[in-house]
Order: C-alpha cells, then sequence, then structure tokens
C-alpha cells in the first residue's frame, strides 16, 4: 500500500535560514515524528528540541500526501518566540503559529530506505506600537524513515 511509505515513525533534523539571528543559523533542530493517514488526511506529532527544552506536549502534524509530495502544518501547544537574549521561550497566552512544510519522498538507492527533503516556512505579523509588522522565516529540513 502507498501510505506505508509515509505512515510510521521518522527521525530528522531542520536548520535556520538567514532570517534567523546568527545565533540560530548553524544550528541543527532534531526532531522525531509519527505520520499517519486519516481521513485521507496526513496527520502526526512531533518532539523536537523545542518541546523538550521548553517541556511542551509534542505537536501536531496535519496536511497532505499525494504522488509522493508531502504537505503539513506543525502547530505547538503554544506561541514559542525567540526573546532579546535570543532565547526560545514559550507564551502559553497567544496561540501557536502555523508552520508550513513541504517536501518530497525519495528512497536511498544503496539501503532502500526512504527519506524526505524539503523546506518549512512561518509566515505571520505582530503589533508594535501602532504599526502591525510581518515576518517570514524559515529553513530546510530532512528526515529519514526508521
Amino acid at each position: 500500500m502507498l501510505n506505508d511509505r509515509i505512515e510510521g515513525k521518522w527521525m530528522g533534523w531542520l536548520d535556520y535560514d538567514d532570517s534567523y539571528p546568527p545565533a540560530f543559523r548553524n544550528k541543527k533542530l532534531a526532531f522525531r515524528i509519527s505520520l499517519w493517514m486519516e481521513d485521507g488526511m496526513l496527520k502526526g506529532i512531533c518532539e523536537d528540541d523545542i518541546t523538550i527544552e521548553l517541556s511542551l506536549a509534542p505537536a501536531t502534524l496535519e496536511g497532505g500526501y499525494h504522488n509522493d509530495e508531502l504537505q503539513f502544518i506543525k502547530r505547538y501547544s503554544c506561541e514559542v518566540i525567540i526573546n532579546e537574549r535570543n532565547e526560545l521561550q514559550a507564551n502559553s497566552f497567544n496561540p501557536p503559529a502555523n508552520i508550513y512544510y513541504t517536501g518530497r519522498l525519495k528512497k536511498k538507492f544503496l539501503t532502500g530506505k526512504y527519506y524526505v527533503q524539503g523546506t518549512w516556512q512561518i509566515t505571520n505579523s505582530y503589533v508594535d506600537g501602532p504599526v502591525i509588522k510581518h515576518y517570514t522565516v524559515g529553513g530546510s529540513w530532512m528526515m529519514e524513515k526508521v
């Protein structure tokens, strides 16, 4: 069955693009994902270095999978920000940002193991005095089926 290729447990990492502060640009964030198909939708949960560091519940994943293309939205249990000291901080008073992931399922030639490579992006806005400021940040990601 085609869904067997995407359903299951995955391990991977993501990195941060140049829109992030310099302290984050050379870091890789490790994650573990469980994926399944439910009513034609891709669903899952994700534990990563952020959920562990900030003691958050696993992030939820929801999206689609078709023709080896993968798209999903990742949501933490609350807003996660980078504060003035370039530290991650959970703000339980605000809803989480949508983190958009896209990727393509591939198969390694020698081992036959499945993996996904793609990009991720957050587009959001905030109020700074009388002005609404918009921003977009992102990076790349990769995961391998375990």
